[in-house]
């Protein structure tokens, strides 16, 4: 089994539109492409929210708010705001740093300190895969 991530570029809605259609576009013609190559069921399409849905997932998880978040509060949040922003939308960290106001250098610090505590820590492990799970969707074909 391999998977295809289809990743959101941006969260501009005119972009996030286009995404969306070539998505719809796209996916059943690779579909078919798959299945002539023996892939049949089991090929998965996936596509990843775009970054601003993540910041409100995570909020919305651990009941902060969003602007908390983006400006500089709750510091562990933002870091697992960041890092599944940075894993699953790649963005680059010029990028995911001008979202968060910060440098790309920190949103690299952030990134390894969030993986090294979830290298040690099961329960934050468990948590940061239901919030992957929760991100990522199968589109209908």
């Amino acid at each position: 089994m391999f998977s295809i991530l289809l990743r959101h570029p941006t969260s501009d809605a005119r972009q996030t539109k286009f995404f969306e259609d070539v998505t719809q576009t796209f996916t059943p013609n690779l579909r078919n492409l798959l299945a002539e190559f023996g892939y049949d069921d089991e090929a998965k399409i996936i596509s990843a929210p775009p970054p601003i849905e993540i910041v409100k997932l995570v909020a919305n998880e651990h009941k902060v708010e969003v602007d908390k978040l983006l400006k500089g509060g709750a510091s562990k949040e933002r870091n697992i705001a960041i890092s599944l922003i940075r894993s699953q939308t790649g963005l680059k960290l010029k990028e995911v740093a001008g979202m968060f106001d910060i440098t790309h250098t920190a949103v690299s610090k952030a990134v390894n300190k969030l993986e090294a505590e979830a290298t040690a820590d099961k329960t934050l492990k468990e948590r940061l895969d239901r919030l992957i799970h929760k991100l990522v969707t199968v589109p209908s074909l």
